[in-house]
Order: C-alpha cells, then sequence, then structure tokens
C-alpha cells in the first residue's frame, strides 16, 4: 500500500505544486527550486507514511477477521500473513513522525508550527480524534479524515512561506485541486457491487454502489475545474487545460461504464483516479517549469 516508486513521486508532486504554484501566484518570474523543496518533498513523504502505517494498524483486528472469512483483498496483506509484526509499523510510524519534525526544524518557524499542528492531527486521527465509534461510522471517518490530505497541504504552505513576498488567497483554491483526488481515490477503492460485497463496509454498501461509482467522478470534477480556474493566474496555457480534461473525462467515461454496463472489473475506479492524479500533477508542476523556467 505504499510502493516507493509510487508514493516519492506522488509526495514530490504534491510539494511541488504547492510551492512552485504559491511562487506562481505571488508572481515569481523564475521559479526558485532548491534545499527547501527536497526537505518539503521529505516531509510530505513523512506524513503519508505515517497516515499509511496508522491505517494498517487500526486495521488489524478487521483485517485477521476478513482474511478468516475469506476476503481475497486482505488475505495477502503481511500484517495477515504474519511477514510484519505490529511492533514493526509501530516503530515505523514514530520514525515517519520524528522525520516530519525534523522537516519543519529545518524549514523555519512556519513550517515548525505547522508540523505541531498537523502532527498532532494525524496522532488524533489514530485514536478516531478520541470518537471510538467513529470506527463503525464510514461516513463520519470520511469526512474527519479524508481533510488531512489538505492539512497537509496546508503544511507545504507554511513550508514555501519564506520563498513569496506575500501568499496569494487563491492558494485556497490550490490546496482544493490538489486534495479533491485524494478523497476521489479513497471512495473509489472502496467501491464494490452488491454480489461482491463482504462484511468490509465500503462506500457502495452505506451509500449504493451507483451513488458511490459517481462520488470520485465528482471529486475529479472539482478538482479539474480548481486547476483549470488558475491556470490562467499562473501562467499556463490550453495545453495544461487540455490534459487535465483529457484526464477528467476519462474517469468520467470509466464511471459512465461502470453504471451502465456493471462488472466486477469495472468497479475498480481506483486505476483511473490515479491516473487522473498523477497526470494533473505531472502536468502542473512540469508546465509551470517550463512557462517561467527554474532555477536553483
Amino acid at each position: 500500500m505504499f510502493p516507493p516508486w509510487i508514493t516519492v513521486p506522488a509526495a514530490a508532486l504534491h510539494f511541488l505544486a504547492i510551492e512552485l504554484g504559491m511562487q506562481a501566484l505571488a508572481g515569481a518570474g523564475v521559479l526558485v527550486l532548491s534545499w527547501r523543496s527536497v526537505v518539503g518533498v521529505l516531509g510530505v513523504l513523512g506524513f503519508q507514511l505515517a497516515l499509511r502505517v496508522q491505517d494498517e494498524l487500526k486495521d488489524v483486528e478487521s483485517d485477521l477477521r476478513l482474511a478468516a472469512e475469506g476476503d481475497p483483498r486482505v488475505q495477502g496483506r503481511p500484517l495477515v500473513t504474519g511477514a510484519v509484526q505490529v511492533r514493526d509499523l509501530i516503530f515505523l510510524r514514530v520514525v515517519s513522525l520524528v522525520g516530519v519534525l525534523a522537516a519543519g526544524i529545518a524549514l523555519g518557524h512556519d513550517a515548525l508550527v505547522a508540523s505541531l499542528v498537523v502532527g498532532g492531527l494525524v496522532i488524533a486521527s489514530f485514536h478516531w480524534f478520541f470518537v471510538p465509534s467513529m470506527k463503525e461510522r464510514l461516513l463520519l471517518a470520511f469526512v474527519t479524515h479524508n481533510p488531512l490530505a489538505a492539512a497537509i497541504s496546508a503544511w507545504c504552505v507554511a513550508a514555501s512561506t519564506p520563498e513569496v513576498a506575500t501568499v496569494s488567497p487563491l492558494v485556497g483554491v490550490l490546496i482544493v485541486a490538489v486534495w479533491a483526488p485524494v478523497a476521489a481515490w479513497e471512495i473509489a477503492r472502496k467501491v464494490r457491487l452488491p454480489r461482491d460485497e463482504t462484511s468490509y463496509v465500503t462506500y457502495s454498501k452505506v451509500l449504493g454502489w451507483k451513488t458511490a461509482a459517481v462520488l470520485p467522478l465528482l471529486l475529479v470534477g472539482v478538482s479539474a475545474a480548481a486547476f483549470i480556474f488558475l491556470a490562467p493566474r499562473v501562467g499556463l496555457g490550453v495545453s495544461f487545460v487540455a490534459t487535465i480534461s483529457a484526464g477528467a473525462v476519462v474517469v468520467l467515461l470509466r464511471s459512465i461504464l461502470l453504471v451502465a454496463f456493471p462488472t466486477t472489473a469495472r468497479a475498480n475506479l481506483r486505476p483511473w483516479v490515479e491516473l487522473y492524479t498523477g497526470l494533473g500533477g505531472a502536468a502542473f508542476v512540469a508546465e509551470l517549469v517550463w512557462r517561467h523556467g527554474a532555477r536553483t
């Protein structure tokens, strides 16, 4: 669930989209990449790893139960097979959170304060924000936990403030553009047809499979609209708008295909949301550098 060949580039795109987007919104002629960019990427990676490890720790009991019931989606997980022990993940969680704190210290006062605040939220999420019943309420867990991705983007803003004279209010739109695909991904990975449901709680079980199939599309649409709104304001042209639109259309077509001709394979919308996320982030960062230029 955390392959470095995917998570490291994803963390880089996340931080660089915020860092370079802030510089472009502030009117920078040439964008600046520095050691701060590297440390910022490592900070995002630390946050994401902490959240991933916490999810595994929170799901230990349910994963073991689902594996015993024969759910194929959890039977091969390392905690279930015994390849990884709980103590290993506890150690990794500590390492990742310490790494986040170190990144905050290196990046300055604003980043350190943000590290403490966002890190506190991450730790609180491990305890279900001290509302244990939330564990059984998928929608409540979504609205309380998923915005942590936006909080990490806010940390990126704090880490990048020394690089801009003023922080544009439009950075909020940028945060939405980066966060919405993460919310879409969270829903997309928990969509199943009625015949494929198990005791595992999915969004399709709670909301109905057709509603759950449409929500990732709507969130991708929000992200695409935010990126397109920002495009002329950060100096991006038609090629970026076309790329973002194409990625969103792919998710649209896959959602329509699922609703019109439902199959187990088509219910897996996750790869298409991931395609949009990677394509959108890469296009945004690459075209910012192309249009503005960059120096170290």
